[in-house]
């Protein structure tokens, strides 16, 4: 009996040791991370949220927030890295992400024997949550990730009572120029844009991201168009659309421009902003 006990508590003691491990892509010998790498802008912008920022020795051009940030080792864009830089810098490990970084690049920094955590797509307020949880567990930053989510939560449950109220409003999400790309469902774009109390034109699109007409949009009529910024392109699509006249977006002045940064970007820190945004766009009467 007592050797039956003493097995089990062994078992126990084993099994505990693995669900407390930080998460797969963590050295071995290493509880936490020292030395990071980020190759997208909102892992950077979780980490330096959490306090991790004094470890993150390496990331894109693109990590432009905090402004700590800026001044962090570059080590390519998101799409092409330099290995060399990458491995001189010595991380003891990458965070990368699957839909941000081209697989067959994350694949050669794993063969040289780097280790590289891939976060999965970003589909919703809850799985940006789940993520930058992960990002706290992985370099041992949980209590800073449960304070930080805890208050994001209470600001996003503040707007869906306040939106729970108000009359549904059609709305279309612009993305992108030449071609007009929007977001579909399954997207938190979609998500955003249907807590803040208005209906995604878009929602039944067959990809996440996809192509959309101009034509369709007229046809479809939105009370509310929101067009990501895109620099010197924005004010060309702000005329573009002015166009038609006909549309209630234009006649009623409901054409709105967000910011990138807050707006696509799926860090929790980012996106509580960007729907607060996208909320006085749908609303501006309930959220302004």
């Amino acid at each position: 009996m007592k050797k039956t006990a003493r097995k089990f508590l062994s078992f126990a003691a084993v099994l505990l040791t693995f669900l407390a491990a930080p998460a797969e892509g963590i050295r071995g010998g290493q509880a936490f991370p020292k030395r990071i790498i980020s190759l997208a802008p909102h892992i950077t912008r979780g980490l330096f949220a959490l306090g991790a920022g004094d470890r993150v020795v390496g990331v894109t051009t693109y990590c432009n927030y905090p402004p700590e940030a800026k001044k962090k080792e570059k080590v390519g864009s998101l799409l092409e890295f330099s290995a060399e830089k990458i491995v001189a810098l010595k991380p003891d490990i990458i965070f990368a992400t699957e839909e941000g970084n081209p697989p067959q690049v994350l694949s050669r920094l794993k063969s040289l024997g780097l280790n590289v955590y891939v976060f999965g797509k970003t589909e919703s307020f809850g799985g940006a949550s789940a993520q930058f949880r992960a990002l706290g567990n992985m370099v041992g930053k949980e209590k800073a990730a449960e304070k930080i989510l805890k208050k994001i939560e209470k600001r996003r449950l503040k707007i869906i009572k306040k939106a729970e109220k108000l009359d549904k409003v059609k709305v279309f999400y612009q993305l992108g120029t030449n071609p007009v790309i929007t977001a579909g469902q399954d997207t938190f774009i979609d998500e955003f844009i249907s807590v803040c109390g208005g209906t995604n034109i878009a929602h039944n699109v067959k990809n996440r991201y996809a192509r959309y007409s101009r034509e369709e949009v007229v046809r479809q009529d939105p009370d509310v168009i929101i067009i990501v910024d895109m620099g010197k392109e924005t004010g060309q699509e702000k005329k573009n659309w002015a166009r038609f006249s006909q549309m209630s977006a234009v006649k009623n002045n409901r054409i709105s421009v967000v910011s990138a940064d807050l707006a696509c970007s799926p860090a929790p820190v980012a996106l509580i902003e960007g729907l607060e945004e996208i909320a006085k766009c749908v609303h501006p009467e309930a959220f302004e």
